[in-house]
């Protein structure tokens, strides 16, 4: 048995019984099949191929239908009584998430000139789940998203990206770099800080954890040709290391620069290291330098700027 395969009356490939006879009992019968989606000269085909993948991606039912020819049987007196027969069928969408997984391989968090927004840039390892098997893999050249970066149930703040070039590692694994995208903050940005002074805190032993939650299109190919495919769900969890609590400071060099009121002016040199991956910058905040056995305060250091990138960071103070 051989049907053509429909999807809004325009023809997107075949199906056929898996076995070369098949027995029709009174009844309901139940007949497997396997078939092709097949690009053809009928105008609209392509992009009805392309319309059931993208339902197929996004989670969404196709119903098609197995359409009887003139050639649906081996047998002419019961072709042309099938001929025109229309069985609708359901086709699944992907029984899994397209995006398995995201991995930062860098991460640049710098405050904005803006209110309320922070710079991000970022290179992401985004593994999926092969959809359409092994011989027919995806090839992406580019990736929109559209996400908000949700820490501890509460959205830290919007990140829309568009047009990022895609670059294939292997046949699940791409690869995306953006740089100088508006993190637009949340509300006050209260939970921004506070995803800020945890991330600082975190280490690899100990990683902070935030979901990236949204929609991704993307474009590429595939067998069939051209694809663009939108309203991809994004819903992954991404565990980082931070700053590890600033702990691996050495102080190089400590020089008195003289007095002013009852107090000494201080310039100090020293080494932040960065254990992440992550470049960050901070403001507009005070280190204190204190007594490293009563922890007794004996003076601050004012920072405008701090810029710490991954590994040693040198660093002149003043306080």
């Amino acid at each position: 048995m051989f049907f053509n395969l429909q999807y809004e009356n325009i023809t997107i490939g075949y199906v056929e019984s898996t076995t070369g006879n098949v027995s029709l009992h009174a009844g309901a019968n139940q007949i497997p099949f396997f078939g092709e989606l097949q690009k053809s000269s009928v105008p609209g085909s392509h992009k009805a191929i392309l319309d059931v993948i993208q339902n197929f991606l996004t989670e969404q039912t196709s119903n098609v239908s197995a359409v009887a020819g003139s050639n649906c049987t081996s047998y002419p007196i019961l072709a042309n009584g099938m001929a025109g027969l229309s069985l609708g069928v359901e086709m699944p969408p992907f029984d899994k998430q397209l995006i398995a997984s995201l991995s930062f391989g860098s991460m640049s968090l710098v405050p904005s000139t803006q209110a309320k927004s922070v710079i991000l840039s970022a290179s992401i390892s985004i593994s999926i789940n092969s959809p359409l098997g092994a011989n027919s893999p995806l090839s992406l050249t580019s990736m929109d998203m559209n996400a908000d970066l949700v820490y501890q149930n509460k959205t830290v703040g919007s990140l829309e990206v568009l047009g990022s070039p895609v670059v294939q590692i292997n046949a699940t694994v791409y690869q995306t770099t953006f740089k100088d995208k508006l993190l637009i903050l949340a509300g006050t940005g209260a939970t921004y800080e506070k995803f800020a002074q945890d991330f600082i805190r975190a280490s690899d032993a100990n990683p902070i954890q935030f979901r990236v939650s949204g929609t991704a299109s993307v474009t590429g190919s595939f067998a069939l040709g051209g694809l663009a495919v939108s309203g991809i769900k994004v819903d992954n969890v991404v565990a980082i290391g931070g700053l590890d609590g600033l702990h691996d400071v050495t102080v190089d060099g400590i020089s008195i620069d003289g007095e002013e009121g009852s107090a000494f002016r201080l310039s100090v040199k020293a080494t932040i290291g960065n254990p992440g991956i992550t470049t960050v910058r901070l403001e507009d905040f005070t280190l204190t330098m204190a007594d490293s056995l009563t922890d007794t305060v004996m003076g601050r250091i004012p920072v405008d700027v701090l810029e710490i990138h991954p590994g040693n960071n040198t660093v002149q103070l003043h306080g």
